[in-house]
């Protein structure tokens, strides 16, 4: 202190805890965390696992491009850098990637995989971004404001993977975002050369929209809008809701946090994963449910021991891929979107965690994260 100087005393890159200092200032006590996350993939016919990358840093959220020849993903350093990584391309097959964004998260192919859209947080607002897949003609759609819900903690998850959805066509993308103290879904040009179009027409300061999704037909929008009750009690209720020229309809109404999946293979069916309890990033049971636009639902599988904000729709809506925690170990599972009959595709080590599951287009490949977190105490002797 008399010196006024400073000295680093400790070596790496893992995120440093100071815990305690001896009395007599000779002994330093820290704690240490060091965080993996490698990209694989599993055929979920063949069941054989592959590693599709093994860079020192955090890779996370895998999409895969339409000809399934390039994945696209976010890489950071740090946990505490996840809203902050770059964006990279890799071509499946080969180690040749490129980086296409810095500070960016959530990157999504769009339909014809010419193009990539993310996310980035500029001055504590969330934007909307698209960039092409080699890098260049980087614009921003939306930097006013934007509906992300975070992630979870070991496994690094997105709590709501269906931030925003590309137009069908590729033209577009919708989203959901509050503006004038209202929440709507708009729409905007893929292209950034007009302003945001707004879909909804909400009027309701209480209710807040979230998990836009197209139906494949392109010409209705599924979402949840959730209806938040100002009382001393506060209580929320969500529904799924459906809108089709203009005007909304609530097809499932629940008293608990849910998540759209998508749309069945008939194109007409919602499938919706709703927890026992209120969504966190632990593992419990959860309800798969298909909703007919008539308002009927149908339970169709119950799976024990699941992570909430792991469980993905195959892009054939054939199959349901998600994650469960079961005698300690993390295991890849799917099940049947018709009748749930359900099957095991992989397992992984009592120390690794799966994240980001996310499928190839043909729906015979998962791509994931494997986790794995090493926490050490040590100290440093002799300083005084």
């Amino acid at each position: 202190l008399d010196e006024k100087r400073t000295e680093q005393i400790n070596l790496g890159i893992n995120d440093t805890l100071i815990n305690d200092v001896s009395l007599d200032g000779s002994r330093i006590l820290f704690d240490q965390a060091r965080e993996e996350s490698d990209l694989w993939q599993v055929g979920i016919e063949t069941k054989s696992e592959k590693q599709v990358t093994s860079d020192p840093e955090l890779e996370l959220w895998p999409d895969i491009s339409s000809d399934g020849k390039s994945i696209v993903f976010q890489k950071a350093t740090e946990s505490k850098h996840l809203l902050e990584g770059l964006i990279v391309l890799r071509s499946i097959g080969d180690d040749q990637q490129i980086n296409i964004a810095t500070n960016g998260f959530s990157p999504k192919f769009s339909p014809d995989g010419q193009e990539v859209a993310f996310l980035r947080d500029s001055e504590n607002r969330i934007g909307l971004w698209v960039t092409g897949r080699n890098g260049g003609d980087e614009r921003a759609l939306r930097t006013d404001g934007f509906s992300f819900n975070g992630y979870s903690l070991v496994p690094y998850n997105r709590v709501q993977a269906n931030d925003y959805s590309w137009t069908p066509d590729g033209s577009g993308l919708i989203y959901c975002a509050k503006k004038d103290g209202l929440w709507n879904i708009w729409q905007v040009a893929a292209t950034g050369a007009s302003e945001p179009n707004q879909v909804s027409k909400n009027n309701d300061e209480d209710v807040r929209f979230s998990n836009p999704i197209f139906s494949p037909d392109g010409k209705r929008i599924s979402y949840v809008s959730n209806y938040v009750t100002r009382t001393s009690d506060t209580k929320t209720t969500a529904n799924a809701c459906l809108l089709s020229c203009e005007h909304p309809e609530i097809l499932f109404s629940s008293k608990s946090e849910f998540k759209l999946l998508g749309w069945d293979q008939t194109g007409n069916n919602l499938l919706i994963a709703l927890p026992e309890n209120r969504a966190t990033a632990k593992p419990f049971q959860i309800q798969l449910i298909l909703v007919s636009p008539e308002n009927r639902s149908t339970d169709l599988a119950l799976i024990d021991a699941a992570y909430f904000y792991n469980v993905q729709l195959s892009p054939d809506r054939r199959w349901i891929a998600f994650v469960t925690h079961v005698e300690g170990n993390d295991k890849i599972m799917i099940v049947s979107s018709a009748d749930g009959e359900e099957a095991t595709i992989a397992n992984t080590a009592p120390n690794m965690y799966v994240s980001g599951l996310s499928w190839s287009p043909d729906s015979k490949t998962i791509y994931y994260g494997r986790q794995k977190q090493q926490r050490t105490i040590s100290m440093i002797e002799n300083f005084k």
